[in-house]
């Protein structure tokens, strides 16, 4: 599956981001998992992952970020367009 996302270098650590449809969060919370191992695996699996809940024309006015709290915490400190942002390949989830 291809989707769009940024591997962020912060201060602490690499973290990588995925752009998803906004109705992610209200998939049953097994299915979340699978997607974001498979995100994990997108970039490498060596990076954490956060979600960048949106759509590819309309991230709305304000970046809103799902995963760990202490990986948002880091990526609420960069703004967007200082991230760079490509499409990546990750396995297909099941």
């Amino acid at each position: 599956m291809k989707f769009n996302g940024a591997i962020v270098k912060t201060p602490a650590r690499e973290i990588g981001v995925a752009v998803v449809d906004k109705s992610f969060i209200d998939k049953e919370p097994l299915e979340r998992a699978k997607y974001i191992q498979a995100y994990i695996k997108g970039f490498g699996g060596q990076v954490p992952v956060v979600l960048l809940l949106g759509d590819a024309k309309d991230l709305g006015a304000e970046e809103n970020f799902w995963g760990r709290p202490d990986l948002v915490e880091h990526l609420k400190e960069i703004p967007l367009n200082m991230m760079t942002f490509k499409t990546y390949n990750a396995p297909d989830v099941e």
